[in-house]
């Protein structure tokens, strides 16, 4: 079957818009607005998608191709028009975004169904019997003891002098906390890693797989699955996705290990290894010096137990929602760019 897809975008420069057999980017205006207040009144994160920085135009994505079905029709413009945000950001003084409203329609219709559609994010589910003796609380409760030590770091109390230890503590926290934000899987693992390196390495510059290998080994050596084996996973997926920008699932199948497992999995030693650091933060002040107390340390087998039984948390590849509304009058949308290009998008060829 033949869909149309339409997304919703801002930001974009209005002397350089762009079309092609079977795409386009056109500016909203005129008459095309009271398609755009039909969404806004069914959908207040569309209207303030539309809202923000009220001054910029909207602008439509219109993309056809032949798919099975209206999720996979989706899934292919949403990999073009995240490709067209991508070109556009080298001549934007700040990236482009479009909308996770889409409008669907079939077979060249008028009238088209909304969907919300969006790639990354994460779930956390959790069944009835979840943490029945607490152990996920008392983890927590532990875990944030110790980052009171490090509110006291952050504020830069008399306690804490400024040392190689604390520098680095605070540049990881600070990575950490930005791949936690991240939607994206592969961009959440490559900033969590980065902070786990900061507190694992220092400014090591040689042999860093070997040195977290030995690090991790010897903090965790009572958890059996921090092994060579899946060390080396997290360091080739890190490689991969440092060194060849290989972190996005939509654009090419992987050999590595998945980055949203991969980011999980480092949420566990990264909060085992700021345990480590914080409870050590004020007895040395480099990382080697650090390291040094690893073999005789102990973590709580509160900070090393995975998630209790009960519990999942997932990164999701593409999430799908079909609105319980519509619109027509699509052309009325497409008008002023069907009188531009009146050849374009309505003889467009189909793709498959």
């Amino acid at each position: 079957m033949q869909y149309d897809v339409y997304f919703f975008l801002k930001g974009l420069p209005v002397d350089r818009l762009i079309s092609g057999g079977h795409y386009f980017v056109a500016k909203i205006h005129g008459n095309g607005e009271q398609v755009l207040e039909i969404l806004e009144t069914h959908s207040q994160a569309f209207k303030a998608f539309t809202k923000r920085n009220d001054d910029t135009p909207i602008f439509i994505f219109g993309f056809r191709v032949e798919c099975d079905d209206a999720k996979s029709a989706m899934r292919a413009a949403h990999l073009q028009v995240s490709g067209l945000v991508d070109g556009y950001c080298l001549i934007c003084d700040s990236p482009p975004e479009y909308s996770d409203l889409v409008l669907v329609s079939e077979n060249q219709s008028n009238e088209a169904r909304a969907y919300i559609y969006k790639q990354g994010g994460w779930t956390t589910v959790q069944d009835q019997g979840f943490d029945k003796a607490g152990q996920w609380q008392a983890r927590n409760e532990l875990l944030f003891t110790k980052i009171l030590q490090y509110f006291d770091v952050v504020a830069e109390v008399e306690s804490t002098p400024e040392t190689e230890l604390r520098t680095n503590l605070l540049y990881a926290m600070r990575m950490y906390r930005h791949g936690a934000e991240s939607v994206v899987a592969g961009i959440g693992f490559l900033s969590k890693f980065s902070a786990l390196e900061c507190l694992i390495c220092g400014d090591a510059r040689n042999n860093k797989e070997d040195l977290i290998k030995f690090r991790l080994q010897a903090l965790f050596d009572d958890a059996g699955e921090v092994d060579d084996v899946r060390i080396q996973r997290l360091w080739l997926l890190r490689c991969s996705a440092s060194h060849q920008a290989r972190v996005y699932d939509d654009i090419e199948e992987s050999e590595h290990l998945p980055p949203a497992v991969g980011s999980l999995f480092l949420d566990q030693l990264f909060a085992g290894v700021v345990f480590f650091t914080l409870d050590n933060a004020y007895k040395t002040a480099t990382i080697d010096k650090l390291w040094e107390k690893a073999d005789a340390y102990t973590l709580p087998d509160l900070i090393t137990n995975h998630l209790p039984e009960g519990l999942m948390r997932m990164g999701l590849s593409e999430f799908t929602l079909k609105h319980n509304f519509g619109v027509t009058g699509l052309a009325v949308l497409l008008d002023d760019f069907i009188a531009r290009n009146p050849h374009a998008f309505k003889t467009a060829k189909v793709i498959s």
